[in-house]
């Protein structure tokens, strides 16, 4: 979280970056991680890693149990995630052909 914060906001703005999992173990996490680089960075690519769909215990720094019934709508909940902010999860072309 702190590193994420002490990125500039403007060196990255014409690169693209992608995010290879694992970046955060609660949706709350990787909401926040996705966020941070996507202010940064012109194109964000996310691949959702086995950590990223973890489910924490109840009062583990997480209520996941009650918002998601097992991994695989966690993981559609981060997919909706990246849609509504803009965060790419397929290919895309970056440049023109």
């Amino acid at each position: 979280h702190e590193w994420g914060k002490g990125l500039s906001g403007v060196s990255y703005r014409d690169d693209a970056i992608i995010l290879a999992g694992d970046i955060g173990d609660t949706y709350d996490a990787v909401r926040l991680c996705l966020r941070q680089f996507k202010r940064c960075f012109r194109r964000v690519f996310y691949v959702p890693g086995n950590h990223d769909m973890w489910i924490r215990p109840k009062g583990a720094h997480s209520d996941e149990p009650s918002r998601f019934a097992d991994s695989v709508a966690k993981l559609l909940a981060l997919w909706q995630l990246c849609d509504e902010i803009g965060v790419d999860t397929g290919p895309a072309q970056l440049s023109p052909a």
